[in-house]
């Protein structure tokens, strides 16, 4: 299959302003919202349009994009040859820079259009699909600011990202204690909190500790 394959305009009439069109991996931060996943055998790669605006102190990038792959093959590894219908991805991703930190700001929906779930022993579903809606707002504030890495002569590091979710899930199919099968509305109700911090000892060392906060959601 094809990882990328994309087209990008940089000259909009404005400086700093440009379009990517194709396919295409999002990368951005550290990769913990939108990333390539390039861990995995075919990593990630989405299907759309970029529109991108940078500046020495600002970038924003403003995505309308399909995802082309996706967990749950043999070995969590399924094909990128081809683009999942009824699955968008729509988004603003916003970073202010300086010579001291960088804050990146985001806002990210994905909009799915997905079959009911059902709990295994249930009755046959024939329910038509509904729509999933997945809304993520976050920010990220760190001062590796070199390219997302430590500038020359630092020795200390720090990142810190929080983020929520909420929205709309499909909704459940189970049977009851009476064995009727019966539905339950879902919704998406989550956030999470990371920092880190390291210290480079030499330049092909660093040592680092950092936390990681994710309750959930209650659905």
């Amino acid at each position: 299959g094809v990882r990328e394959a994309w087209l990008r305009y940089s000259n909009l009439g404005i400086a700093g302003l440009g379009i990517q069109v194709g396919r295409q991996v999002l990368a951005y931060g550290d990769q913990r919202m939108l990333g390539g996943a390039n861990w995995n055998v075919t990593g990630l790669s989405f299907d759309g349009v970029v529109v991108k605006y940078d500046s020495r102190h600002f970038a924003s990038d403003a995505m309308l994009v399909r995802g082309t792959s996706k967990d749950g093959g043999a070995n969590g590894i399924t094909s990128e040859t081809a683009a999942f219908d009824d699955s968008y991805l729509a988004g603003l991703y916003n970073t202010l820079k300086s010579d001291i930190v960088v804050v990146d700001v985001y806002a990210l929906g994905l909009f799915r259009h997905l079959a009911p779930e059902s709990v295994a022993g249930t009755t046959a579903l024939s329910a038509s699909a509904q729509q999933s809606n997945l809304y993520t707002f976050g920010a990220r504030f760190t001062n590796r600011t070199a390219a997302n890495k430590l500038p020359a002569g630092n020795k200390w590091d720090i990142t810190l990202e929080a983020a929520i979710q909420a929205g709309n899930a499909p909704d459940v199919y189970y049977t009851n204690a009476s064995g009727a099968v019966v539905s339950n509305s879902r919704t998406y109700n989550g956030r999470f909190f990371f920092a880190q911090m390291g210290y480079k000892v030499i330049d092909q060392m660093r040592l680092g500790a950092h936390i990681y906060y994710s309750p959930g959601t209650a659905d």
